[in-house]
C-alpha cells in the first residue's frame, strides 16, 4: 500500500533526525496500515493460501534502519507472526551487488542494509522461522524451502 505509484527518487534515501515528529509518527501509522492490509487481505478459510513477500515486521525493520523510532512498537509488530514464515537470508553486500546490477532505483547503503539483516537474523531465531540460506544454489534454496513448507 504505502510504496503503490512509487516514483524513483532523485535523490538519497531520508532518514529523519532520531528526535523529529517524523521519526516517531510513521512507525505506527505504517503499523496500522500493514495491519490493516493484513486483516482485510488474509485468508478467511483453510482451503486459502496467502503468500506475503514481506510482512508487518519488514517495514518496522526497514525503518529502524533508518532512524525512525520503532522500539516503542516493538511489542506489537515483534509478536505478529503468520502459521508459516520462513526467511531468505543474504549478506548485504550481496544484496547491494545484485540490486545495482538491476538499476533498482531504491537502493540503500551497505550499512542500512546489514542493520536490516540482523535483525530479521533476531525476529526470525526468536521466532523459530526457517533461515533459507541465499548464498548457495537456487536449487539448493528450492529444497530448503519446500522441505520448511512440508514440515
Amino acid at each position: 500500500m504505502i510504496d503503490r505509484n512509487r516514483k524513483p527518487r532523485k535523490t538519497s534515501y531520508y532518514a529523519p533526525k532520531k528526535v523529529s515528529l517524523s521519526a516517531m509518527i510513521k512507525p505506527p501509522i505504517a503499523l496500522f496500515d500493514n495491519i490493516l492490509f493484513y486483516l482485510v487481505n488474509r485468508p478467511r478459510n483453510k482451503n486459502e493460501v496467502y503468500i506475503y513477500d514481506r510482512f508487518i515486521s519488514a517495514t518496522q525493520i526497514k525503518m529502524a534502519a533508518l532512524n525512525y523510532r520503532t522500539q516503542w512498537l516493538r511489542c506489537l509488530w515483534g509478536n505478529i507472526k503468520t502459521p508459516l514464515t520462513f526467511y531468505i537470508d543474504i549478506d548485504a553486500e550481496t544484496s547491494l551487488t545484485r540490486q545495482v546490477s538491476r538499476k533498482d532505483p531504491y537502493t540503500y547503503p551497505v550499512e542500512i542494509l546489514q542493520k536490516e539483516r540482523q535483525e530479521y537474523l533476531r525476529l526470525a531465531q526468536r521466532h523459530k522461522y526457517t533461515i533459507i540460506r541465499n548464498d548457495r544454489s537456487i536449487k539448493a534454496a528450492f529444497a530448503d524451502l519446500i522441505s520448511s513448507i512440508g514440515s
